[in-house]
This record gives structure tokens, sequence and C-alpha cells, in this order.
């Protein structure tokens, strides 16, 4: 799908940033050389990227063949309060 101005400064809208007219045309040259890369993927040899360790899809993300318990689950986050995950404060 081609970027448009338009289409960009819709985008924009819907995440409620701020561009600037003079700001258009360098997001859509940077949007365009994204898609690029996004064109590419389907060429991609998996086989080189897995031997590299550089794995598209990790192991370790299959599902579970276990139910996980609330304790298991606290335990791996970094902040609880025993009952439920603690979350640092990010804005006042």
């Amino acid at each position: 799908m081609k970027m448009t101005e338009e289409k960009l400064l819709r985008l924009a809208r819907l995440a409620a940033l701020d561009v600037r007219p003079e700001e258009v045309p360098e997001l859509l040259a940077g949007l365009e050389e994204m898609a690029g890369f996004l064109d590419l993927l389907p060429e991609m040899d998996e086989t080189a990227a897995s031997e590299s360790g550089l794995a598209l899809v990790s192991e370790s993300a299959e599902p579970q063949d276990r139910p996980l318990d609330r304790q298991s689950l606290l335990s791996a986050a970094p902040h609880t309060d025993g009952e439920y995950y603690l979350v640092p404060r990010t804005a006042e």
C-alpha cells in the first residue's frame, strides 16, 4: 500500500501525533523505507536466521502443555505485593 500525505496525516491524527507540515516529507520517506523492508520478509532465508541464533519464532513462544498457576506467574514478576503485579508509575 502506497503511503500518501493524506494517509499519513490521518494516521497521525488517529495516533494523536502532532505532525508539522515540514515533517511530512521526511516521515513519508521513512515509512516508504520501512515498507520496503516488509516487502523483503517473504524472500528471507529463515534457515540462515535460525542458524545464526536469530530465529524468527522462539521455541519458548510455543504454548505450554500445562496451565500456569498464580504463584508461578507472580514469581516471574520483578515486583509484586504477593497478589498482583506492581507496575512502576510512569506519569504523574
